[in-house]
């Protein structure tokens, strides 16, 4: 019997086939250009009811990580002229979004016009991808960064610490000093509350219910209302995701006016956010000292490009959840010409996108065949698509099923120490939040800004996958959650309602 060669080593939530596709694109047709290296091997998208999973020949896939990751060891010049392309191709992502599309008023332009932006968009998404798969390649699927670091601190930390304290020191050493969109989101809005508390009517105004709150507003106090509108101007797509919605106005006045209503201590949060940058600091120069990471080049660059990874990988996701923000737009304009849904459009394959728009060719019952269920195979030729039992039937022939895994005990890497005991809740999408209750365990193959909201209320964070960049990684630090990521198996063993002790000093998460 043939073996089965591909494992799925990915599940992303509440996604459409068009942005995954264009990210496939990127790896598996223009990634040797930019890298040398290429991704060999098959590969597989497959998709049902908005959920995807990528499955590749693992050990090809993994080589292209090892070969990236040696190469920024031997030439840390290379890694570092490579990552400072970051924020300037994002940012052309994002300008050419925001000026071509969302300022634009599409409804003048023909169907022609429409696929020339359609088809810039899918360029520049691809150049800034290309650039910005830097800190997923220098991880991969074995972690080689998260793991050459933590090898390093096991060798370097005294004894008396070495088990307990890899964690704290690998979170500390790679937290960067920027702020992040969020933490400049916080701040914006916690200023916006503040002034809200200091007028007497305006605090009363908002203990009353939301309606009433939105039709006042604006009349009885239009600077503060005007303020809201544009913190929501610049912050509302940071939840966007794949497929929105932005978040909306009505929601911003529901946590203005929760804020109001606990009379959240607004001085007593900033300067918690200003002296959580110190502190970090400080800690960074005496743990550098402790190890003597000064004296050691390599890994004081590999240090130092971890921490810059960190920044550039949560600015590389912002710009393409505002990109997808601004080219919803775009989307909705295709599909009011073609009456199709948003999400039906977003199951175009952008190869498509001209003989669809330009020469009409467009099949609605294709589209919801695909949404229902499709498998995605990626040829030197060009991505091939597949619905229903075909579908079916290659990843049958092709994927090695997932074995169920029964364990007590599951490891992981350390993102943010700390320790914390719960009730585990499984949030894989934003529909999943409901559930989530302060103090309870998150558990997720991978969070997003999406499921932010509930991950405030989580005591602990864990993931499937992982790596230091992680999102995950990135937002338990910010709230100081204790986190464990990479585990692989954590929403196999897991299930809604275990009681369950995450000790992330020792990355060991525990049922009771």
């Amino acid at each position: 019997m043939r073996e089965k060669k591909l494992q799925f080593i990915v599940t992303n939530s509440q996604v459409s086939i068009w942005p995954l596709v264009m990210l496939g694109e990127m790896l598996w047709y223009y990634f040797p250009k930019y890298y040398g290296v290429k991704y060999s091997g098959e590969k597989m998208g497959e998709w049902g009811n908005r959920t995807n999973r990528f499955a590749v020949e693992k050990e090809k896939h993994n080589l292209v990580s090892e070969k990236i990751f040696n190469k920024a060891m031997k030439d840390p010049d290379w890694a570092w002229e490579r990552a400072k392309k970051i924020i300037p191709a994002s940012d052309r992502l994002t300008i050419f979004t925001y000026n071509k599309i969302f300022k634009a008023d599409l409804t003048k332009k023909t169907n022609r016009e429409l696929c020339r932006l359609y088809e810039q968009y899918r360029k520049e998404y691809i150049e800034m991808y290309a650039y910005a798969w830097l800190p997923n390649v220098l991880e991969g699927q074995e972690s080689y960064l998260t793991k050459a670091l933590e090898k390093y601190l096991n060798k370097m930390l005294p004894v008396d610490k070495l088990k307990s304290k890899v964690g704290e020191y690998l979170s500390v050493l790679i937290t960067p000093l920027k702020e992040s969109n969020r933490i400049k989101e916080e701040i914006s809005l916690l200023k916006i509350v503040g002034e809200a508390q200091k007028n007497k009517q305006a605090k009363e105004l908002f203990k009353k219910k939301p309606e009433i709150i939105l039709a006042r507003l604006p009349r009885r106090f239009p600077a503060l209302y005007k303020k809201i509108l544009a913190h929501r101007k610049n912050y509302c797509w940071i939840t966007f995701d794949y497929d929105g919605p932005a978040q909306s106005l009505e929601s911003y006045l529901d946590q203005i006016r929760g804020l109001i209503k606990q009379n959240f201590f607004i001085a007593k949060r900033l300067r918690e956010i200003s002296q959580e940058k110190e502190r970090v600091k400080k800690l960074q120069g005496k743990y550098v000292k402790e190890i003597g990471l000064g004296q050691d080049k390599q890994y004081a660059f590999l240090f130092k490009l971890a921490r810059e990874l960190m920044h550039l990988k949560d600015y590389r996701k912002d710009a393409l959840y505002k990109s997808y923000y601004h080219a919803d737009k775009l989307i909705r304009e295709i599909g009011k010409r073609l009456l199709l849904s948003p999400i039906q459009v977003k199951h175009i394959l952008p190869a498509e996108m001209k003989a669809v728009l330009v020469r009409g060719k467009c099949q609605e019952r294709e589209l919801n065949e695909r949404i229902k269920y499709s498998v995605l195979l990626f040829p030197a030729s060009g991505v091939k698509i597949y619905t229903g039992a075909e579908a079916k039937k290659i990843v049958k022939a092709k994927a090695r099923a997932t074995k169920k895994i029964e364990a007590e005990e599951i490891s992981g890497q350390v993102a943010y120490p700390g320790k914390a005991r719960g009730i585990a809740k499984l949030i894989f999408t934003a529909a999943d939040m409901s559930k989530m209750e302060q103090g309870n365990i998150l558990v997720s193959p991978a969070t997003n800004p999406n499921l932010i909201p509930a991950m405030k209320k989580a005591s602990a964070i864990v993931t499937d996958k992982g790596g230091i960049t992680a999102h995950a990684a990135v937002i338990s630090r910010e709230f100081k959650i204790p986190c464990i990521i990479g585990t692989d198996i954590a929403t196999q063993v897991l299930r809604d309602g275990d009681k369950v002790e995450v000790d992330a000093e020792m990355g060991i998460v525990r049922k009771l």
